[in-house]
């Protein structure tokens, strides 16, 4: 943002010495894109910032919890059984390392 007597400067340059664009932009220094965008500007005042609506606060975080945990109930779930396998694996219920056949190991 350019301070207000710079602005003034510039519309001045422009509107009452009849200067280019780019003339004034090699004066100043600024790029010619900020000077165009100081001279089509007909309100200066700063606009106000938004004020949060609470209910959309509450929507925005309500999603983000429940996105919160569906991934972590992802994350949490056991990886899947291999094919083919003949001993009981840890997160098979009930069955806390039970060999199904006598050549398995246990630990």
């Amino acid at each position: 943002m350019i301070a207000m007597d710079k602005v003034h400067s510039i519309r001045q340059l422009f509107y009452e010495q009849g200067k280019s664009v780019s003339d004034i932009a090699a004066e100043t220094g600024h790029d010619r894109k900020t000077i165009s965008k100081y001279l089509d500007m007909t309100d200066f005042n700063t606009p106000e910032p938004k004020k949060e609506d609470p209910e959309n606060m509450c929507l925005i975080l309500s999603r983000l919890v429940d996105t919160f945990f569906s991934r972590i109930s992802l994350t949490m779930q056991p990886p899947p059984k291999p094919h083919n396998t003949a001993c009981v694996l840890p997160w098979e219920e009930g069955l806390h390392w039970q060999s199904r056949s006598s050549d398995c190991s246990s630990s």
